[in-house]
């Protein structure tokens, strides 16, 4: 069903990895993109906590952690597979990209795993799982909307997380439809990290103004 609805949207998987496969240097810049979603998180954190964006900060934080519960809760309802999975046709651009089939590497993984073959996947494997909708598209809009106000770093910031949508389809293994659902993920995590906010800012403040008491329940004061 996910192959023919890409196929009415007009995209042709094996089209794009041949048009990557004539460009070695895509295939670099898709293999450093995808890979930026284990840093990023930590650089946008710093940056802003150095910019004192408190807000924007906790609705990135809020929303990506939304965004990979509900990614994996969609996912474990309905274990839509990859692209992948129709590999079947010999492609030598497939070998030269180096990229995975059925037959083996992580997309073995997710038809043995969707079959009950394997209930569980060892840590370390390389095993991108999350069919749809695509969590790396949810994770790049959400690193380029937390960055949007930073403008010395905003372009820089677009384009990588652009490049990461790119390469999605490609090293993810990804239908066209994934990315769409990835992208009202991000937007739907967003919307509900921002409606809490106000909420946890406001325990936050009370924590925080709540004042000390130098005694305890005996009502003396406590010696220096």
């Amino acid at each position: 069903m996910m192959l023919g609805i890409d196929r009415a949207l007009g995209y042709d998987w094996q089209h794009y990895v041949r048009f990557v496969a004539v460009r070695p240097w895509l295939r670099t810049l898709d293999g450093i993109s995808y890979a930026s979603i284990l840093w990023q998180p930590a650089l946008i954190c710093f940056v802003l906590s150095l910019r004192n964006q408190e807000r924007r900060l906790v609705v990135y934080q809020v929303a990506t952690f939304v965004a990979l519960v509900l990614a994996v809760a969609i996912f474990a309802i309905a274990p839509v597979t990859t692209a992948w999975v129709h590999g079947v046709v010999v492609m030598p651009e497939i070998q030269q990209l180096d990229l995975p089939v059925a037959s083996g590497g992580w997309v073995h993984k997710l038809v043995a795993l969707r079959a009950g073959q394997e209930r569980m996947v060892a840590w370390g494997v390389d095993a991108r799982i999350i069919g749809f909708p695509s969590f790396h598209c949810a994770a790049a809009l959400l690193n380029g909307w937390a960055l949007a106000r930073e403008r010395a770093i905003r372009p820089m910031a677009i384009a990588l997380n652009a490049a990461m949508i790119a390469a999605t389809p490609l090293l993810g293994g990804h239908y066209l439809v994934d990315l769409i659902g990835g992208s009202v993920l991000a937007l739907a995590s967003v919307v509900l990290a921002n409606s809490v906010y106000p909420q946890m800012a406001g325990m936050h403040r009370k924590e925080r103004v709540r004042p000390r008491r130098p005694w305890r329940n005996t009502g003396r004061p406590i010696a220096a």
